[in-house]
């Protein structure tokens, strides 16, 4: 949450779910840099998930991108957590709180954040929840690191998906994940 303090200007909506974050004590919060991304990447997409809610920094960010019409559903497993979330939010997201596989039930999403609560080295469960031609964002990366990295090598090992990863901070990275779009007769 310190980095927030040096962030520069934010959306009113990002202030606010930072603030209930300091005020529960949740120190969990994607980092400005990704915010900002989220925020680009939710522009034109209709259905956006999030996993891992916290106190609502991600979805804030990326409810501030998003488009009329679009719907932002998150879940966060901390009750506590989850309410606060749902207050801030209140009028541009669905807030789920439970597990992480309870956003199933509201898949297909163009745009998922898979920030906190699965396990990112696991392909499938993640991306069957993402549109044909959707997109998956998962963060708390750290930059490229040698041969061997199993998270890394799981993504890029799909023919189905094609994985980038986006240098956030000169020690934090996320990994773009583009689902295939189906091609027609399929």
């Amino acid at each position: 949450m310190p980095r927030y303090d040096a962030a520069g200007e934010l959306p009113p909506l990002v202030l606010a779910a930072v603030q209930a974050s300091r005020d529960t004590g949740c120190e969990r919060a994607c980092i400005p840099e990704l915010g900002r991304l989220l925020r680009v990447l939710a522009a034109g997409r209709a259905r956006i998930g999030e996993t891992g809610t916290a106190c609502g920094v991600g979805a804030a960010w990326i409810a501030s991108g998003t488009s009329p019409g679009a719907s932002l559903v998150t879940v966060e497993l901390d009750d506590r957590f989850a309410a606060a979330a749902a207050r801030v939010l209140a009028e541009t997201a669905h807030v789920i709180a439970g597990d992480w596989t309870e956003i199933r039930l509201h898949a297909p999403f163009d745009l998922l954040f898979c920030d906190h609560g699965v396990d990112k080295g696991n392909p499938e469960p993640m991306l069957e929840l993402v549109a044909p031609g959707g997109l998956l964002v998962l963060d708390d990366l750290t930059p490229a690191r040698a041969e061997g990295d199993p998270l890394r090598a799981a993504w890029a090992a799909r023919d189905d998906a094609t994985t980038a990863e986006v240098l956030l901070t000169a020690t934090e990275s996320c990994l773009l994940v583009s689902r295939a779009a189906r091609t027609r007769g399929r």
